[in-house]
């Protein structure tokens, strides 16, 4: 990750790549949330409707507002910042 950011224009590389692993929790929830809901909504549409691709349409809308919200490190996803190094982690978690 850090050749690829390193690889963009200079004022880009000043925004933060990382999620914290509270951040990282939180986005797994929210897009499942998020994905299950529009599965439900899709299908009970697309029953009324008699049409799978009303249903499959409301998946996709889903999936990219999920995406829209959990793939950026947004603020939110930063704010338990990482103490450490990852060797410290790594050895602690062994220990």
């Amino acid at each position: 990750m850090d050749l690829l950011v390193r690889s963009l224009p200079e004022p880009l590389q000043r925004f933060d790549t990382y999620i914290d692993f509270i951040g990282q929790w939180k986005a797994e929830i929210i897009y499942e949330v998020i994905i299950t809901a529009s599965a439900i909504f899709g299908f009970c549409r697309g029953y009324l409707a008699q049409q799978v691709s009303v249903a499959v349409n409301s998946v996709l809308v889903g999936f990219l507002i999920a995406s829209v919200i959990v793939i950026p490190p947004w603020p939110f996803f930063r704010r338990n910042p990482i103490e450490g190094s990852i060797q410290t982690l790594l050895v602690s978690a062994f220990k």
